[in-house]
């Protein structure tokens, strides 16, 4: 683990990738839910279809932001897989 003047430090780059994949995942539930909870026509647990919508918004612009967040973390084992499979297949 990385050490900044004799300490651990808990961010690592490992840690935050391990962080943000957990919260784009419940994330990704949460879209499922909100999916499954819009279509009654009266709205799951006494919420309004309105405001399951909202959510549903919310929680999708927080997911792209982590899909981002990940995909930058990632940034050079995409890049790596990109120039392996170019070099193995050029065209």
């Amino acid at each position: 683990m990385a050490e900044t003047a004799g300490k651990k430090r808990w961010w690592t780059r490992g840690n935050l990738l391990i962080a943000v994949n957990a919260l784009a995942f419940l994330a990704a539930l949460c879209q499922v839910a909100t999916v499954l909870a819009m279509g009654s026509d009266a709205g799951a647990f006494g919420i309004s279809r309105k405001d399951w919508r909202e959510l549903h918004q919310g929680v999708g612009v927080f997911l792209l932001c982590a899909i981002g967040l990940h995909v930058l973390l990632n940034g050079r084992w995409i890049l790596g897989v990109v120039r392996s499979f170019r070099a193995n297949h050029p065209s």
